[in-house]
């Protein structure tokens, strides 16, 4: 179950309107520091089963993110959000080259004054992130509001796996270092054979256009060469040139 709130200064914006038509439930509150306050509960992730996550996010125009930027009005506004939720997000809308062409902004300052906020550490100790977005327009904002909506009511959808770490290869000065290391990822691939099937094809690219009794070479029979053939058939599709394969 997802609870959404939303600032009743956000009304003129059309924001509540374009969530009534996604077919998004919110509530509209009097909100202090941000715009848009979300739960998520009960929601299963791993360690946390059954916990309340809440998302805070704040929206600025391009111009209205330089002001505040550079009178120092952010920097308390998000160091205020960091202190209320472990996951804040700011979002800025529009275009800030062009706030800053058009407010005669000196395109350094404005970055050097980001640098700034991101960098700042609390006296109090650590807190919670503030994540940075961008969108074109309100549109694209509700779409984000949308998108965590969805997120936070599949049970499935905030599960984070761990990632695959590759298999290292004994010459790390190898050209093909960076393939045989995808390839023995595979699982009952060694070295040696990884380099057999480069040997025979030259690069994964190659063997994405294979058949399975393509794939046959010195230590590949035709079990392991029908595996092969399945990953990457499975995973790259359209595969028309790559260098490196990475794992998801």
């Amino acid at each position: 179950m997802t609870v959404i709130f939303i600032d009743n200064r956000e009304g003129p914006s059309m924001l509540p309107v374009i969530l009534t038509t996604m077919g998004i439930p919110y509530t509209m509150e009097q909100l202090t520091v941000y715009d848009v306050q979300i739960h998520g509960y009960p929601v299963g992730i791993q360690g946390i089963n059954g916990a309340v996550l809440m998302y805070l996010i704040e929206r600025k125009d391009a111009l209205d993110f330089i002001q505040s930027l550079l009178s120092g009005h952010l920097n308390q506004q998000l160091y205020n959000m960091s202190k209320v939720s472990k996951q804040s997000v700011l979002v800025i809308e529009g275009s800030l080259e062009l706030a800053i062409e058009e407010g005669g902004y000196d395109r350094e300052t404005i970055y050097s004054a980001m640098t700034g906020v991101f960098m700042r550490h609390s006296n109090e100790g650590e807190r919670g992130n503030v994540s940075l977005l961008m969108v074109h327009d309100i549109m694209g904002f509700a779409l984000l509001i949308k998108g965590v909506h969805k997120r936070l009511n599949d049970p499935n959808g905030l599960i984070r796996y761990p990632s695959v770490t590759l298999p290292d290869v004994s010459d790390k000065e190898d050209k093909y270092r960076s393939q045989l290391r995808s390839l023995m990822a595979f699982g009952g691939i060694g070295e040696e054979k990884a380099r057999s099937l480069l040997r025979k094809h030259v690069s994964i690219a190659n063997m994405c256009t294979k058949q399975p009794a393509d794939l046959i070479c010195e230590g590949i029979g035709l079990t392991t060469a029908k595996k092969i053939y399945d990953i990457l058939h499975k995973e790259y599709h359209e595969v028309k040139s790559v260098d490196t394969v990475v794992l998801t």
